[in-house]
């Protein structure tokens, strides 16, 4: 899971809704915001966020990025 891969670096995802589709092999999430450490204010923010995978080996679980769209990302300092 990201939020499990991110904890290391001190990061803290959270996002309003994630929709998957499996037959598409798509992933749409809204409203993304990463959080450095404990801290009240988003890092970044994405509004809209799509990716779509390809399967490169679906016995090893192995994935790569097809197309990834990120639209009016925002990096708030």
């Amino acid at each position: 899971m990201l939020a499990d891969r991110l904890k290391p670096l001190h990061v803290r995802v959270e996002f309003r809704d994630a929709n998957i589709s499996l037959r598409r092999r798509t992933v749409e999430v809204t409203d993304l915001r990463l959080f450095p450490d404990s801290h009240a204010d988003p890092l970044l923010r994405v509004p809209h966020l799509s990716v779509r995978v390809s399967i490169e080996d679906l016995f090893a679980r192995a994935l790569s990025i097809a197309d990834l769209r990120l639209d009016r990302p925002q990096i708030l300092i």
